[in-house]
């Protein structure tokens, strides 16, 4: 396996990052890491955040009209605002990341020394991400894991998630999102990000690179694709992922006939999905990051150069550069590319 191109895709979510440590050393994610007639926000509740944002940081979340984000003008504190980008306001003062929702709460890590002045590649603020949770409205926050937490996806009424301690370093955990049953799923790193209805994919990494499924409520586990996978992430009955035995190339499985077919016969890095188009960044050739549409098989410019945190809602798309760590880029994701700097009021 190409070890510094995974590294590279890892980077596109963590701003920077040591594996030999483990994957918590060296991150930098949060600080270093719209306007349709109609909405189609039920198209991104699967779960408590799509897979393309988690993988991408889950920097925003949509849910029921509302989008929660991680505010760049506010150190990412946990901030809410309409799908059309009005009625920002603060929800609470934690600095978040991998922000998932549902009907009664919203989920997230938190990095609680954000604006430490000694936070040297992300070490001093290692120990800061816990799994949190917080009702709604910001109140009554729940620590449901005061460890170092990455990569959250609700899945059912559980957070998966990689949680890493001095002892066995990180491996894949669950808890209830009660706080109770908290218990060890896998040994490993495997990314915890893309789930629905109550099943969770993800690619082995300790023994093989397949695709495998483990569903949430009763525990069974397939393996769906046997080969060099990575990012699987499910889409409209898909599961889309990145071959790296062919160059980093993007793929997607039909699940119903289990079928793979190559989309983009590019060097990609990182990717998100919006109904029928498909965000990604190249690694070679005129890199930027850009919109393929999966109807007309074209591809479009939409930034010239390294992004990354490409995170997607029903009206924009969101991302930043590597050169620009705490300012984000939009685009609407219905209508022409129209990059524009993304500028949400403080509250």
């Amino acid at each position: 396996m190409d070890i510094k191109r995974i590294i590279l895709i890892i980077a596109s979510g963590i701003a920077l990052a040591a594996l030999a440590v483990g994957i918590f050393i060296g991150v930098r994610h949060i600080k270093g890491f719209l306007f349709p007639a109609e909405t189609e926000y039920s198209t991104l509740t699967m779960e408590g955040n799509t897979g393309g944002n988690l993988y991408n940081g889950g920097m925003f979340c949509e849910k029921n009209g509302i989008v929660y984000f991680a505010n760049p003008n506010d150190s990412y504190r946990l901030y809410s605002m309409s799908v059309f980008g009005g009625d920002s306001q603060k929800l609470c003062e934690d600095s978040v990341a991998y922000i998932n929702v549902d009907d009664n709460y919203i989920y997230y890590t938190r990095r609680s020394n954000s604006d430490a002045d000694d936070d040297f590649m992300g070490i001093t603020s290692l120990y800061s991400y816990a799994l949190c949770r917080v009702d709604l409205d910001g109140k009554n926050q729940v620590m449901l894991d005061k460890d170092p937490c990455m990569y959250a996806c609700l899945v059912g009424d559980y957070i998966y998630y990689l949680h890493y301690d001095t002892e066995n370093s990180t491996d894949v955990y669950r808890i209830g999102i009660d706080g109770e049953n908290k218990e060890k799923v896998s040994s490993g790193t495997s990314l915890t990000c893309s789930a629905y209805d109550s099943v969770l994919y993800y690619n082995g990494t300790e023994r093989d690179h397949n695709l495998y499924s483990i569903n949430a409520d009763t525990g069974a586990l397939s393996m769906i694709y046997e080969g060099n996978a990575w990012q699987p992430t499910y889409a409209n009955g898909y599961l889309y992922f990145l071959n790296l035995s062919d160059d980093y190339s993007l793929c997607r499985i039909d699940l119903t006939n289990y079928e793979a077919v190559t989309l983009i016969d590019e060097s990609i890095q990182a990717f998100n999905i919006y109904g029928n188009t498909v965000y990604y960044q190249t690694m070679s050739g005129d890199v930027g990051l850009y919109a393929y549409d999966m109807t007309s098989n074209e591809s479009t410019l939409v930034y010239s150069g390294n992004c990354c945190d490409i995170n997607v809602t029903s009206s924009y798309l969101y991302f930043r550069t590597y050169e620009t760590e705490d300012v984000y880029y939009m685009t609407p994701v219905n209508s022409s590319v129209n990059v524009t700097v993304f500028v949400p009021p403080l509250s």
